[in-house]
């Protein structure tokens, strides 16, 4: 008797266990053999249908973030390009806005900059239409300023980008400038980093720093004369440029004297091999006025090389000037444009 009651406790006992598992999902009712099994069919569809979801919203949250990644390394490049224009290494980029520097804060599309561009894209100098040109025409950007309009008879800037920059950021320097005018930036002739470059820097075998640098003059030269050609052009145009575009800003003044009204290099030198030969006395003043801008702590070309340039120009018979900066390095601070803006503008004819 005691035997049969201590069974049907035992029987009850496993049956209250069994109902306990199962009523908490441990394993299948009635199964018997301990087997795990996962949630019913409807639950485990809506579990995965939640994974699913939760999946979609985690690829287009990171599809999302690369998109503003990109934005934010495309507004960096582009801020990048005006510093360079600048002359300012892009380190220099926050300071320069902490300081309030309206120069990195243009709109990189040119809206409500007052220019028209024409020529949103690099324009390529097709040579075929142009058979009798001795040498190459360049890319270049135009923009007209200071409310130009297209079409209508205007001074010509030619403004020339330094070693690594490019048209599309050094033009932004020139977009608030208050005189009507076109201003045509040409593209260096070779590839340099992010931007390009107008010769080497040193003889090579490929040939000499002096034949690279005579050979981009021609090829300035030859596109200047294409663009007078194309467009109404009031006088002669003035050149000015910084760095590489300050040295050819001097080569073609003194090799080019006829050709531009002024030249205002910025940053600039002349070797001298390449110095224009001493006027004789009492000789006419050559054509082409030269008003230079040097920092006297330029660590790159030096003010001393700049300052024996302008010296040797005004020996060739140049009204040649040049404007000294103290503690000013190889860059365009605010100190420099505000004597350089004023005197592009005077230059124009």
């Amino acid at each position: 008797m005691n035997d049969k009651k201590t069974n049907i406790s035992r029987h009850y006992a496993i049956g209250g266990l069994l109902a306990l598992l199962a009523f908490f999902d441990v394993i299948g009712p009635g199964s018997g053999c301990g087997e795990r099994r996962g949630p019913p069919p409807e639950v485990g569809q809506a579990h995965r249908e939640a994974a699913s979801q939760a999946q979609a919203a985690e690829d287009a949250e990171g599809r999302k973030k690369a998109a503003a990644r990109h934005a934010a390394e495309a507004a960096a490049a582009e801020s990048a390009l005006v510093v360079a224009a600048l002359g300012a290494p892009a380190g220099d980029l926050a300071e320069m806005r902490a300081a309030g520097d309206p120069a990195v804060e243009i709109d990189p599309s040119g809206a409500g900059l007052g220019l028209t561009v024409a020529s949103a894209a690099p324009a390529r100098a097709q040579e075929s239409s142009n058979a009798a040109a001795a040498v190459p025409l360049l890319d270049f950007v135009e923009l007209h300023v200071g409310g130009a309009v297209a079409g209508t008879e205007l001074p010509l800037i030619v403004a020339i980008h330094g070693l690594g920059d490019s048209p599309e950021g050094f033009s932004k320097f020139y977009a608030h400038l208050g005189r009507p005018a076109r201003v045509l930036v040409p593209r260096g002739k070779r590839p340099h980093g992010n931007g390009s470059t107008w010769f080497r820097l040193s003889d090579g075998p490929e040939g000499t720093r002096l034949a690279d640098v005579t050979d981009s003059a021609d090829r300035l030269v030859a596109l200047v004369k294409a663009r007078m050609a194309a467009a109404p052009t009031r006088g002669k145009p003035v050149v000015t440029g910084f760095s590489q575009g300050g040295i050819l800003s001097f080569w073609l003044a003194a090799h080019y004297p006829e050709v531009f009204a002024a030249a205002l290099p910025i940053a600039g030198r002349l070797t001298a091999d390449t110095f224009p030969p001493a006027a004789a006395p009492g000789a006419d003043k050559k054509p082409c006025k030269v008003i230079a801008f040097h920092g006297e702590a330029d660590n790159r070309i030096a003010y001393a090389a700049g300052k024996q340039t302008v010296e040797a120009l005004a020996k060739a018979g140049f009204d040649a000037t040049l404007r000294s900066f103290a503690g000013v390095g190889h860059s365009i601070p605010p100190a420099v444009r505000d004597v350089y803006f004023p005197a592009l503008e005077a230059a124009l004819p």
